[in-house]
């Protein structure tokens, strides 16, 4: 560890520097954490896909037991591997990544634009310059998430809901950080981070409260009399079939696993919130990037008009360069891969690797070096672009794993894609996008900064941007 002090305020780059000097699989000693770094597509693919079923579990770090009642396992992302946990993928895969044009996929669609057409309905008509604070876009998210999943959107200024909001990016932060504490656990007896891991653990209760009273409330009650009376496997949105298979199957997942699980996905809200922020930031960093995809909107609106003159998933096959503009958000985010661990003694390329090591992947290098990409530092979406004739189409390398892969890849890009689509379209064919002023627009340059996290700074320290309503579309 050591070797990454150097390195505070970007210990990706520590990685990167260890990855110079020894290769692509390097072992780690990480206080009492025995680790492994790997820095290539080839052996990445080999822990995800190849021995995707020995590379499954996840770091028992104390930290992430107590955000989740002081069991690791009652996280989707952070638990170990086990049929419980294939059915609980299996069920949120299904309210999460709706098929294209079912009935999950429309209604998901109509959640977005209704909230998106609100908040311009709301700014505006004021034709005034409106300041668009993290706080606004991690709202807009809750609000999606909500109506999505559970059918219920919050009154307006609703103390509970906002509080909900600040916490549950107060815990995606948390998540997204990395302490001493969490590879040296005998610090904890002196008492370092005490109070700070506390306040982390007093807001998992809080939020775990909110999702099952708030939330939940009485939708265990009418789903029971709805099954008693007609038995039809119908049901209304995510929450409704939680509540189902736990009625059906109450063996096979725990009130608490399901009250968790509908939290867990709650709480995509954060992650779909800071990276929409993000792409936020670069398009008012990138004027000329903003008038592409302005024109690119506007064309589509042409070529496919909307009753409310709003940006559609509809219109996602025209729009390629918006596409790739969450993609190119995602590369320089470098949002590393959450660590997997091996659950037998295994071998990685020509290496043995103990059980219970942790893989680090170095997503870092391989999203932002140049090596394999030309100007890595340069805001460029259109590297992910490919032209047959006249239609353009998005290309993503081999090297590029924007939601991992395998059976532990992101369960939420669906999310992130159709919600950052729809809401960056609206905001660039409705506003002129820029920095308040230069203390702002030094803020979004630190933090943008490629650093291997999605978690930008919590909302009273985050970056601001004026949204200037465009005299004509």
């Amino acid at each position: 560890m050591y070797l990454l002090s150097k390195y505070k305020d970007n210990p990706w780059m520590g990685f990167n520097e260890i990855r110079r000097k020894h290769g692509d699989v390097v072992g780690l000693q990480l206080g009492q954490q025995k680790a492994v770094l790997v820095s290539s597509a080839e052996v990445m693919r080999e822990v995800l896909l190849l021995k995707g079923d020995i590379f499954c579990d996840r770091p028992a770090f104390h930290r992430y037991a107590l955000i989740f009642g002081r069991d690791r396992h009652n996280s989707l992302a952070l638990c170990d591997w086990s049929e419980v946990q294939k059915v609980r993928r299996s069920m949120a895969q299904s309210g999460v990544i709706p098929k294209y044009g079912s009935k999950g996929y429309r209604n998901l669609s109509k959640c977005i634009e209704s909230e998106i057409k609100l908040m311009i309905e709301e700014t505006i008509g004021t034709k005034k310059m409106f300041v668009l604070a993290k706080q606004d876009v991690l709202i807009l998210c809750a609000n999606i998430f909500m109506k999505y999943l559970c059918s219920k959107k919050p009154p307006n200024g609703c103390t509970k809901f906002l509080d909900s909001v600040q916490k549950y990016d107060y815990i995606f932060h948390d998540i997204n950080q990395c302490y001493a504490i969490d590879f040296i656990p005998n610090l904890s007896v002196f008492g370092l981070h005490k109070s700070y891991f506390d306040s982390v653990e007093e807001s998992a209760i809080s939020l775990r409260d909110y999702v099952e009273k708030e939330a939940v409330g009485n939708r265990l009650e009418a789903t029971v009399a709805r099954l008693e009376t007609d038995g039809k496997d119908e049901y209304e949105d995510f929450l409704e079939l939680m509540l189902e298979h736990y009625v059906r199957n109450p063996s096979s997942m725990s009130w608490t696993v399901c009250m968790y699980e509908i939290g867990d996905l709650i709480g995509g809200q954060s992650a779909v919130g800071n990276l929409l922020m993000r792409l936020i930031g670069f398009v008012a960093m990138n004027p000329s990037v903003q008038k592409e995809l302005y024109i690119e909107a506007k064309n589509a609106l042409k070529t496919r008009p909307s009753d409310d003159d709003i940006i559609t998933l509809d219109h996602r096959p025209v729009m390629p360069l918006t596409e790739a503009s969450i993609l190119e958000t995602l590369r320089h985010t470098s949002s590393p891969i959450v660590p997997h661990v091996n659950r037998v003694d295994t071998k990685l390329q020509e290496y043995d690797i103990s059980k219970g090591t942790m893989v680090l992947f170095n997503t870092y290098y391989l999203n932002m070096s140049p090596e394999f990409w030309c100007e890595p530092q340069r805001f460029n979406p259109s590297r992910f672009i490919s032209s047959s004739g006249s239609v353009s189409h998005i290309s993503k390398p081999d090297h590029f794993f924007p939601f991992s892969s395998g059976r532990r890849a992101c369960l939420g890009y669906k999310m992130v894609q159709t919600i950052a689509f729809t809401a960056i379209a609206n905001l660039v064919l409705n506003y002129d996008i820029s920095a308040l002023n230069d203390e702002q627009l030094y803020e979004m340059g630190r933090q943008l900064a490629p650093k291997g996290c999605l978690a930008l700074d919590l909302s009273d320290k985050c970056f601001k941007v004026s949204l200037s309503p465009r005299s004509e579309k």
